[in-house]
């Protein structure tokens, strides 16, 4: 398992790092998600059923088993705002990630599925107020998505994983 930061830029170079290290023939990328749409709860665990980078469409991952199937998109920056929600939701996004796309092509020809938890709804849950947070806001989210990673994620994680061997 390889933590690689936040941002599509650390995933791309820690992942590329690190596969050749691990002789990996498949790649999981896992993390947190903000809802785009309004569907998505906290807590709701998704794998991508299509997969965008900012506007270019990247080739479909593998889906993961008994998970439902979402359109994510990786962005560059976090989404604030519910202007930038909209927007990226106007592109058939219901789901947006900083790191799966940039994953996948580290990744090259591997194996690789993307399977997230729902961590907020981007631009603004009502815990969290749609501007750029301050410490309290980033330490609120944090333990959030630890807490969300380290229960309902790894639960989905070890229910697949028979399924991803030689699949």
């Amino acid at each position: 398992m390889l933590t690689c930061g936040v941002g599509p830029d650390k995933a791309a170079r820690r992942t590329a790092a690190a596969l050749p290290l691990a002789q990996a023939d498949a790649v999981v990328s896992l993390g947190t998600c903000g809802a785009l749409a309004d569907h998505l709860d906290t807590g709701d665990i998704v794998t991508a059923g299509s997969l965008h980078s900012g506007a270019a469409p990247c080739p479909p991952p593998l889906p993961w088993p008994d998970t439902p199937a979402e359109a994510i998109v990786t962005v560059a920056a976090p989404v604030w705002d519910p202007a930038r929600r909209d927007a990226l939701a106007a592109t058939g996004a219901t789901a947006c990630e900083m790191e799966a796309a940039a994953v996948q092509a580290a990744a090259g020809d591997r194996r690789f599925w993307v399977l997230k938890v729902v961590s907020d709804h981007a631009g603004g849950d009502p815990d969290d107020p749609p501007a750029r947070p301050g410490p309290a806001a980033l330490a609120r989210f944090m333990a959030r998505a630890l807490r969300l990673s380290q229960g309902p994620l790894l639960g989905a994680l070890r229910a697949g994983l028979p399924a991803t061997r030689g699949g």
